[in-house]
């Protein structure tokens, strides 16, 4: 797979073919690979839950800082969407070694030691980009 890099310079030198006779086509080149690259961070952000929410049952990234544990999930993301009820998400459990399903409208003290469905609301998210 190409690093972000080499597909924005390559890009960029297909799009300077129609640019053919012009004097400055090296700074011309720089121009598309930053653009290509400010577009590829844009398509990448992080989108906060007070800003925008999501579709509801579009399958999505979530991330909360909340949820980093350091040896099984240090950035904090899940899988999950939100439905009419609210957040549903999925979680590796370090104790069980297996995944665990969580939802931000439920509490439960029974499963879970961070048993508050509060704290499984997600404060970021991304949509998950498909080829």
């Amino acid at each position: 797979m190409k690093t972000i890099k080499e597909a924005a310079r390559e890009y960029a030198i297909k799009n300077c073919m129609a640019c053919d006779g012009q004097d400055d086509y090296k700074n011309l080149i720089s121009e598309d690979v930053k653009a290509f690259i400010a577009g590829v961070q844009f398509a990448e952000s992080w989108i906060s839950v007070t800003e925008e929410l999501p579709k509801k049952g579009i399958e999505i990234l979530l991330q909360n800082d909340h949820w980093i544990n350091e040896d099984f999930n240090p950035k904090g993301e899940r899988f999950g969407f939100l439905s009419d009820l609210g957040w549903h998400s999925v979680y590796f459990c370090n104790n069980c070694d297996e995944y665990h399903t969580r939802v931000s409208f439920e509490d439960d003290p029974v499963h879970f030691e961070d048993f508050k469905g509060e704290n499984q609301i997600p404060t970021k998210w991304r949509p998950i980009n498909r080829k």
